[in-house]
Formats: structure tokens, sequence, C-alpha cells
């Protein structure tokens, strides 16, 4: 049984991509700013030294940013082999595409397909969402989407009274989340 009319897919099909192009096309476009610079070195400086725990810059702790972003950047580094403006916000682009899946797995049960693919599309193709944090490298789209995982954690587990779960997936966001912004 399928939830949408084969015209309606083709266009969520066509929606998907223009969403993917729009994401990942010019990511490589525009110079760093500030906290993608930061980011940026900082990630690079933890890759030279092999020290993936404690963040540094210019050879100076740097206790503003606890390391997981860093890692999301060094781990793009190791997939293209390069510094560039594309490596560095491939992951905050990632981490969009991956929130409008949780969005669509996560409101699927609840409210059904329909309503929780149309939630999702809306959800990340608000401009601020497509055109000024996807598109900077910033650290807020990905902190984002793990605190919102954290509470659909939350919400899922508390309706189906798994509180065992509930503590260990709540209490593990939020630890990933301190250690992706502070």
């Amino acid at each position: 049984m399928s939830f949408f009319s084969a015209t309606e897919r083709w266009l969520l099909a066509a929606i998907a991509g223009l969403l993917l192009l729009a994401v990942f096309l010019n990511l490589g476009l525009f110079p760093l700013n500030s906290d993608g610079g930061l980011r940026s070195l900082t990630a690079m400086e933890m890759e030279l030294s092999g020290d993936y725990i404690v963040p540094t810059q210019n050879g100076h702790y740097y206790y503003r940013k606890p390391p997981v972003f860093n890692w999301s950047i060094i781990a793009a580094h190791g997939l293209f082999g390069n510094w560039s403006n594309f490596t560095i916000r491939f992951p905050v682009g990632v981490a969009l595409v991956l929130w409008a899946l949780s969005i669509t797995a996560v409101l699927r049960k609840i409210v059904g397909t329909r309503p929780a693919v149309l939630v999702a599309l809306v959800s990340v193709t608000g401009g601020h969402m497509l055109f000024e944090s996807s598109r900077y490298g910033r650290i807020d789209m990905v902190y984002s989407w793990i605190i919102w995982a954290g509470f659909m954690a939350v919400y899922i587990f508390y309706q189906r009274k798994k509180w065992c779960a509930l503590c260990l997936v709540a209490y593990g966001l939020a630890a990933v989340s301190f250690l992706t912004k502070g």
C-alpha cells in the first residue's frame, strides 16, 4: 500500500533531489567565517597532533568547544582527503539530511507516513536552514539535531514505558550534545 500517488512520489523525489543539490552543491563556494575557520583549524591540529581528545589552537589548549564536532570534520577530511571549505562544511549538510530522515522515521510512527514526510520537508527546507545554517559550517545544525533526537528519545521511550532505555539514550545524547557544543 502506497501513501503517495505516482505523481506525488515523482514530486517528492524531485524535491529530495533539489534539497540535496541545495545543501551540497555550493558548500565550498563561500569563504569560511570565523566559526567554520576556528572549527577547521582545531580539527586540523587534532589530526596533525594525533590528540583527538584535547583540542588545541596554535598549540595552546582550546577549551571553548569540546571535540565531537571536530571529529566529524576529521572524518570528512578522511573521506575527501583535503581540508577544503566543502570538506569542512560537509558534516553540517549531512546533519541536515539525517535530521530530515530522523523526523520522517520518528513521526511516521506517530502521525503516519504522509504527514511525517511533509513535516520533514517543511522543517529542513526553510530559508534559514538551507541558506544560513547549512552553508557556513556552523556547529548549530549538528547540535540541534542531537538535542532534537534527545527530546524524541524521551518522548518515544516514555510512551513505551521503557525507563532504562529512556535514561540511557537520553543521557547518552545529552553527553554527546555537551561534547559537541559545551
